[in-house]
């Protein structure tokens, strides 16, 4: 039954403790079978919590995998500053810690999979959106300051910087991407600096 007055429905309010631990779940689960192997009842097992509770939450597996990336994955703009430098290491630190990080199994999986499965594509996308439009804007920051020349590529610059971080995350999942970022933004980015 609904309120007239608040439009919320009898019964006990939704836990939002219950919600972070099913999109933890949900994401985990994903990283580790994919989608061909991704259940309601393996996300209620590995999130402690009954199969009704997700149905009453999420009406399909799409839907609870979808609200689960966007909630677990989404990323928050990286700050820009006067030190071109800082900026993109950190955008470096913070994109290897996304595909290395505990939920880079989903990550990774959500990359490859979104393209063979409607259901994700728009979780993807929307990600991947964020993602790259937080990192133009650090590097179209830079070139609006004067601390990198109006001649740079933003589009490559970003390929090579963000590619070089979901390939070390991939292949050195346990090394130490702190240094990684800085070898790594001064090897691409070093001689651009002006």
């Amino acid at each position: 039954m609904t309120s007239p007055v608040t439009g919320a429905t009898a019964g006990r309010p939704r836990d939002p403790a219950i919600d972070a631990r099913v999109h933890e779940a949900a994401c985990l689960v994903f990283g580790d079978v994919g989608w061909a192997g991704f259940t309601m009842d393996r996300v209620a097992q590995r999130a402690g919590v009954g199969k009704a509770a997700l149905y009453r939450r999420w009406p399909s597996k799409a839907a609870l995998l979808a609200d689960a990336l966007a909630s677990m994955l989404a990323t928050a703009p990286h700050p820009v500053s006067d030190d071109v430098r800082a900026d993109l290491v950190g955008l470096v630190r913070s994109t290897t810690s996304l595909y290395a990080g505990p939920l880079g199994g989903a990550a990774r999986r959500l990359m490859t999979e979104a393209a063979l499965l409607p259901e994700l594509a728009e979780a993807w996308e929307a990600i991947r959106h964020r993602q790259v439009s937080s990192a133009r804007d650090v590097v179209e920051h830079a070139v609006r300051g004067g601390r990198l020349g109006t001649d740079v590529s933003i589009g490559l610059l970003l390929e090579a910087l963000l590619g070089g971080a979901l390939m070390h995350a991939v292949l050195a999942p346990d090394d130490d991407h702190g240094a990684h970022a800085e070898r790594l933004v001064d090897a691409v980015v070093g001689p651009l600096l002006t």
